[in-house]
């Protein structure tokens, strides 16, 4: 009688058992992953490169000399807010590979206190700052008020509330904007904290900064909103840190932490530097202004500025109009180099700032966004319910980051996807067994002797 594939339905077996068992083991592994709040689903967008845009306004007549400038900072802060567009910065401060690695490293700082782990969080903070510190002018206002806000919870997750009430209070003067809710992801005592953060704030003296630079002119913004061009006072700032930030278009700007104190106003006196368009920027605006009529005067002139400028795209506008309108013309040096004219427009009643952003919009395809100096600091974001919700061991949100973690946990048989691998593991290696061993009875039945098993395979004695 012939006998059963033993051998081949053993080895069989065994691939099927161990296949089965990595099945279990990933099981198991994803489990703990969900439960730990580790498992990151990332979706899949499509990365777009920001166009690099530059934009000048030049006066039509001396009427309008010194309204072009107020004009073209408003203007530049729409391009900026432009979607998948950046402005590019006539007078640049700091390093830009610090500042994207500063402000990357708070996310992660922010991003361990949600995965409750304070002691992180105020690792990775201490680092951003190192990066701010070590690269002056580095940094803007909403990179220092974040950073000062997970250093003041990291304090408040080990223990040191007072530290983390005087910590936030910082932030809170960068960023004054931030409310309450902001802090919803995290626990109670946070939010209660930030109250009281917010109470000493609003109860805070304030002092000044006496501002004069050279050259003279320069634009001056505290926290991110500009002010009036220098020499000038700057007055009723919440004593604490402010981030100032002198510029001029054509030098490189000056940007610094301040420490404001109450009383009279503090002497700063900031010298610029040159930067190396300075001379061909200029160059190029005392061409558009004496020329600006004749598009074949200037053509050379724009591709050449834009080159120096290494951006994407060029916008030059001329400023002109009567006491109830403003008018905007001017040419735009696309990507593809080509010229084209545009123009508008805006009545000086009524909502006029959102008729130049929506000019501004049209030049570039895209509506600007609102303006960021009046918006919250950390918006809500799926991102951080999702994670919260991760954390949570399975009996609701729970969002006090701050418990201790031991204490909170259940244990590793009470999880439901525990019991579910181990269901799962023990059906399919019971499924094993029975492959190895079907078919024996029928070769029993049919033989008699003793069979010797080696590990070359398998004998029968009769």
């Amino acid at each position: 009688m012939t006998q059963p594939n033993l051998p081949g339905r053993r080895h069989l077996a065994i691939r099927s058992i161990a296949v089965l068992m990595a099945v279990g083991l990933v099981q198991l592994d994803l489990g703990l992953m969900f439960s730990r709040g580790r498992l990151a689903i990332r979706s899949a967008e499509a990365q777009v490169t920001a166009r690099k845009v530059a934009l000048l306004v030049v006066p039509k007549a001396k009427a309008q000399a010194g309204e072009a400038p107020a004009v073209e900072q408003i203007l530049r802060g729409f391009v900026g807010r432009t979607p998948v567009v950046q402005g590019f910065d006539f007078s640049p401060t700091g390093q830009p590979e610090v500042d994207a690695k500063a402000a990357a490293t708070v996310d992660e700082a922010l991003r361990a206190l949600l995965l409750r782990n304070p002691r992180r969080a105020e690792e990775k903070a201490v680092e951003a700052q190192k990066l701010l510190d070590g690269a002056p002018g580095s940094g803007d206002a909403r990179t220092w008020a974040r950073l000062f806000k997970a250093l003041g919870l990291a304090r408040l997750g080990q223990g040191d509330k007072d530290g983390a009430k005087a910590t936030i209070l910082r932030s809170l003067v960068l960023w004054p904007s931030q409310r309450l809710d902001e802090y919803d992801a995290y626990s109670a005592e946070a939010k209660s904290v930030v109250a009281d953060a917010r109470e000493a704030f609003n109860a805070l003296q304030t002092g000044g900064m006496k501002l004069s630079s050279t050259p003279t002119g320069s634009s001056v913004f505290v926290d991110g909103r500009e002010r009036s061009g220098t020499p000038t006072t700057v007055s009723n700032l919440p004593a604490g840190p402010h981030l100032l930030r002198i510029s001029k278009d054509g030098y490189a700007g000056e940007q610094r932490i301040v420490e404001v104190v109450a009383g009279d106003p503090a002497r700063i006196e900031v010298k610029l530097k040159p930067s190396l368009f300075k001379d061909d920027l200029e160059n190029a605006r005392k061409i558009f202004e004496r020329n600006f009529a004749a598009k074949a005067n200037i053509e050379d002139t724009l591709r050449s500025l834009r080159t120096t400028l290494a951006v994407d795209e060029l916008v030059v506008l001329q400023l002109g109009g009567a006491r109830h309108a403003t008018t905007l013309n001017g040419y735009v040096l696309r990507p593809d180099g080509r010229i084209e004219d545009v123009g508008t427009s805006i009545p000086k009643e009524g909502d006029f700032l959102a008729r130049y952003g929506d000019f501004i919009g049209s030049i570039l395809g895209g509506k600007p966004g609102p303006d960021p100096s009046e918006a919250a600091l950390d918006p809500q974001k799926p991102v951080q319910s999702k994670v919260v919700k991760d954390i949570d061991d399975g009996g609701g949100i729970d969002t006090d980051i701050f418990k201790d973690k031991k204490k909170s946990q259940k244990s590793l048989t009470s999880q439901w996807w525990f019991w579910t691998a181990v269901a799962g593991g023990a059906a399919l290696l019971g499924g094993g067994v029975y492959m190895l061993t079907r078919g024996t009875g029928a070769a029993a039945a049919g033989a008699t002797g003793s069979v010797k098993l080696n590990l070359s395979g398998v004998k029968s004695e009769k």
